[in-house]
């Protein structure tokens, strides 16, 4: 579906080169099928959420079939809402799989637990049992921690903070079933100790669940139940480096703008007559930073040069600075400009 929306885009907009994720597609997509009497505005829309450097639009809009367009943009959005709901039919059905697996595992323990009691023969057998059941209850969850973020279940606060004390409750048992198979094969076979030890990053993404989203107490209390009994706490020390979001992003345009708008103002007093090559440095740094400024504020603005380059966004404000200094130092340093530009503004709420 999405490569089809992906590849109407490009032949009704021109769209020469840009790599957009899934998530910037369904915008595309939702923003057409809201505004399908505007189709005008979508190039200027597309510019807007994609990252700068990945969008390059080279020819004006193909009003050949745009119906065909608006059809794959309601298909995409209805698709995309129906997985969203799938995602949440996951999440029931892995919360049903633990507990299957919890009660697999508990009746393993307490058979085992009953043969060891009367000195069953098939003793082994049951261990065995037991330690199957265990690694797969345990590693089951473990996984599920690790993916839940892709079938959507951070995105439920409830759900977040109810999975972060089933994953404690979890981190507990472990502690008991690692006592109860080192107490078992201390005693029947010593020289397998070490072969059932965990890897040192054994249960971090359960840990991590926890450090984040439990209070700092009770943390600790289960870190340190895990160091007594020598299980590993890999999550708890080391914690997975988000990535950078949308707002972090802009806030960091912004600043990067701010700073080097002051610093070019301060270097205009003290370098009031520049030569040749340091103006050219000037207005590009100049362009940099104001496209770094226009970032954080709403809204497109999108700007054509002839029939060679159409931008949007930041990089718009960079191509309007870049080629039409306000203020040139001279004829002879004064950028040489295309005959032909058209800006179109657009106020989008976001």
């Amino acid at each position: 579906m999405n490569i089809e929306f992906k590849s109407e885009l490009e032949r009704a907009y021109g769209i020469l080169e840009w790599s957009p994720t899934n998530e910037q597609l369904f915008k595309i997509a939702k923003f057409i099928q809201e505004n399908s009497d505007e189709l005008t505005l979508v190039s200027g829309y597309i510019c807007e959420i994609c990252t700068v450097g990945d969008l390059y639009v080279t020819e004006g809009i193909d009003n050949s079939d745009l119906n065909y367009l608006i059809a794959l943009a309601t298909k995409a959005v209805n698709e995309a809402n129906w997985l969203n709901s799938t995602h949440e039919q996951d999440v029931v059905i892995a919360k049903t799989s633990i507990e299957k697996l919890k009660f697999n595992y508990m009746t393993c323990i307490r058979e085992f637990l009953v043969a060891q009691k009367s000195s069953h023969s098939n003793l082994e057998d049951k261990f065995l049992l037991l330690q199957e059941s265990g690694n797969s209850y345990f590693n089951f969850i473990e996984n599920f921690v690790g993916n839940s973020n892709l079938l959507g279940a951070h995105d439920n606060g409830h759900w977040i903070a109810g999975f972060a004390e089933d994953c404690y409750a979890t981190l507990e048992s472990l502690i008991g079933h690692f006592q109860l198979i080192r107490n078992y094969i201390s005693k029947s076979n010593p020289n397998m100790l070490k072969s059932i030890e965990p890897s040192s990053t054994a249960y971090a993404n359960m840990q991590r669940m926890v450090n984040k989203y439990l209070t700092k107490d009770k943390v600790s209390e289960i870190k340190e139940k895990l160091e007594l009994e020598n299980l590993p706490v890999y999550g708890f020390i080391n914690y997975r480096v988000p990535i950078m979001d949308k707002k972090t992003q802009t806030i960091v345009s912004f600043s990067f703008g701010v700073i080097f708008v002051i610093v070019l103002l301060i270097i205009a007093f003290t370098t009031p007559d520049p030569t040749d090559f340091q103006y050219t440095i000037f207005r590009i740094v100049l362009a940099l930073a104001a496209g770094g400024v226009v970032a954080a504020f709403p809204g497109f603005i999108e700007v054509t040069l002839g029939k060679w380059l159409r931008s949007g966004g930041a990089l718009a404000v960079f191509v309007l600075v870049y080629f039409y200094a306000p203020a040139a130092v001279s004829p002879q340093t004064a950028v040489e400009q295309p005959n032909v530009i058209e800006v179109s503004s657009t106020e989008v709420s976001k």
